[in-house]
């Protein structure tokens, strides 16, 4: 529950002041072969702790920063151990050490969500993709929607989990090797 309050207090600092926690990787999403959603995590350096989906217009409505429940989160997991590389994993039903601090609620169309990944010390961050439930229609399983903010904060990319750890960590705009929306 900390992690959760934690990358709450986040989400709400990044929006309300010009300071934000600096990036240490990228966050993506894609579905699984049963259509359920898959966070995905590719870190550049040092670590991410856990991983956070909420309602992105439900976050700029929040009135006070440090309310016990934020309304706009809708899902909230940490990872076993820090993750320093990459990590993949059900965010309907999650596996391999992942803990669902808030299990994720359902998606409703015509609503735009935001997941990124945080640390307990609020030192780093994963950053954002922000989705609607037709962007993932885009998805096919082992593929990954994720931002490519070479073009834009508003311009995703579907692409290969190879692609996507590539794209976290260059210093050049992503390549052809993904599909732009």
């Amino acid at each position: 529950m900390r992690l959760v309050l934690l990358l709450v207090a986040v989400a709400m600092t990044a929006g309300l002041s010009s300071c934000t926690v600096p990036p240490a990787g990228l966050a993506g999403v894609g579905v699984d072969a049963h259509g359920g959603l898959v966070g995905y995590l590719a870190v550049c350096h040092d670590h991410i702790d856990g991983a956070q989906l909420y309602d992105e217009v439900e976050s700029e409505h929040q009135a006070d920063a440090m309310t016990a429940v934020d309304r706009s989160v809708k899902g909230s997991w940490t990872a076993p151990a820090p993750v320093r590389d990459f990590a993949a994993w059900s965010l309907t039903t999650p596996s391999a050490g992942w803990r669902a601090d808030q299990p994720m609620v359902r998606l409703l169309p015509g609503r735009r969500y935001g997941f990124f990944g945080g640390t307990k010390d609020n030192s780093w961050s994963a950053e954002h993709i922000f989705f609607s439930t037709a962007d993932l229609k885009r998805v096919k399983p082992r593929q990954v929607l994720y931002m490519d903010y070479f073009h834009g904060p508003e311009h995703s990319v579907v692409g290969s989990v190879a692609d996507f750890r590539r794209a976290a960590c260059q210093d050049e705009p992503i390549g052809a090797t993904g599909t732009a929306h």
